[in-house]
């Protein structure tokens, strides 16, 4: 979570909110609209922003032996249409952050590492 400046507390379910002197701007005729919003992939279907960061860290040293124990150490990151949805939210800018010798050994992770293996190209950067 973005803890410092970003975000402060909140009382709500998950017991933050994006701060008040980040959460609005105006635009260009001077009509406030909203400037930073934080919430998982479910709570942004339908909606585009100019710029996303997404988060796809999932680093663990979790068993993957059945298919229970790969939906425990990949979650949402094996679901093909949650990572559609998560990555096509951004009209300008598509910031994933995670750890990439993760995504890369993960067999589960196919839609993930073509995803790296394009952004590696001309299309993208990845560090």
């Amino acid at each position: 979570m973005l803890k410092v400046g970003l975000t402060e507390r909140a009382n709500n379910e998950r017991g933050w909110r994006v701060a008040d002197r980040w959460a609005r701007t105006l635009d260009a005729s001077g009509k406030p609209v909203e400037r930073l919003r934080i919430g998982t992939v479910d709570a942004f279907q339908g909606k585009e922003f100019d710029v996303v960061f997404l988060s796809v860290t999932r680093s663990n040293e979790l068993p993957a032996a059945t298919d229970e124990e790969q939906r425990r150490k990949y979650g949402h990151l094996m679901l093909e249409n949650r990572l559609c949805v998560a990555m096509s939210r951004q009209q300008r800018l598509l910031i994933a952050v995670g750890d990439l010798g993760f995504v890369k050994a993960a067999e589960p992770l196919r839609a993930l590492r073509a995803f790296t293996e394009l952004c590696g190209g001309h299309h993208g950067v990845v560090r």
